[in-house]
């Protein structure tokens, strides 16, 4: 959830459903049992390099150069920084 800048409340229902197809094990941490850990299965391995190509196909897709998509990413981040009332992302 952390890395996707998402509540965990979000990420949660996502990451069962990953798990009841056989893609990812969630473990609860050993040291803060408040943490779940999630790695990928052999399944989640396979269908992971079945879609390597996602990202070039979106960036195609998109009709926006690298520049632009990056561009656009940055505009993002400070609009999510700026809703969120991070003001450290203001000096990036």
């Amino acid at each position: 959830a952390r890395r996707l800048a998402l509540e965990s409340s979000t990420v949660t229902p996502l990451v069962k459903r990953m798990e009841q197809a056989g893609l990812v094990p969630r473990q609860r941490s050993h040291d803060d049992e408040r943490q779940v850990q999630v790695d990928l299965t052999a399944a989640g391995r396979a269908l992971l390099t079945q879609c390597s190509c996602l990202g070039e196909t979106l960036v195609e897709r998109s009709g926006m150069t690298s520049a632009e998509i990056d561009a656009l990413t940055r505009k993002v981040r400070a609009l999510r920084d700026a809703l969120s009332g991070d003001q450290s992302a203001d000096a990036a």
